[in-house]
């Protein structure tokens, strides 16, 4: 192991009852790896890997090199934060994330595994604020600061914290709920989307058809695969 990292609520002191202790390690294998223990998250990455998406200007590379707690091997990790570029733009991140809620808010009420659906929802509004912050180089993570960063007509700050925290959720949400995350996510429409490409993002395929999965819909999955 080459350094090892918190990240998360834990490394931002904002954490709740029950989050989730996630740690990185730096390590010599080829490949990503994770290991779960209870509430414990061990990412396993690469350092080649690391270093292309802090290059690349990628968002959780970004995420670990503003808030992450260094325990080990701080030299190592200092040497890959400081090879970070920012995109040129990330509207690309923010149109895959608003596609994907958009799919899914389409096909609600049929899934039956809501608490996948719901985690992932509110993984898209997240996705959408950090990206949005990150272009104008003023990143944000933490929950209160993501809740009010973006102010859209008949969304409060409070409203964004429930669709936040709605990735705890694993129940149906209300249609209030669901209504809220659809002017959220409108509100973007302005962003060029380029849809043959979003539909062969490995996030929208995977996520797609484990929810199809889960309910035994495999026509459907392949209706949709055939949009």
């Amino acid at each position: 192991m080459k350094a090892l990292m918190l990240f998360g609520s834990k490394a931002r002191h904002d954490s709740e009852p029950g989050s989730d202790i996630d740690l990185l390690a730096i390590y010599d294998g080829e490949k990503i790896k994770s290991i779960f223990h209870g509430t414990v998250h061990l990412f396993l990455y690469p350092e080649e890997i690391l270093l292309d998406k802090m290059n690349q200007g990628d968002l959780f590379a970004l995420h670990l090199k503003e808030e992450s707690i260094v325990l080990n091997g701080n030299e190592v990790a200092q040497k890959i934060f400081s090879k970070f570029k920012y995109k040129n733009s990330y509207d690309y991140d923010i149109s895959v994330a608003v596609f994907l809620a958009s799919e899914i808010l389409m096909s609600y009420h049929g899934l039956k595994n809501k608490k996948i659906a719901n985690k992932k929802l509110a993984w898209c509004l997240r996705t959408v604020i950090i990206a949005t912050s990150a272009g104008k180089r003023e990143p944000i993570f933490a929950k209160k600061k993501l809740s009010s960063y973006i102010k859209i007509p008949n969304l409060t700050s409070h409203d964004m914290e429930i669709l936040i925290n709605i990735k705890n959720f694993s129940i149906p949400l209300p249609d209030r709920y669901l209504d809220k995350f659809n002017v959220f996510f409108k509100y973007f429409d302005f962003i060029k989307k380029d849809y043959s490409k979003l539909l062969n993002e490995s996030i929208v395929i995977n996520t797609m058809r484990d929810l199809h999965r889960i309910n035994n819909d495999n026509d459907n999955y392949n209706l949709w695969c055939n949009k």
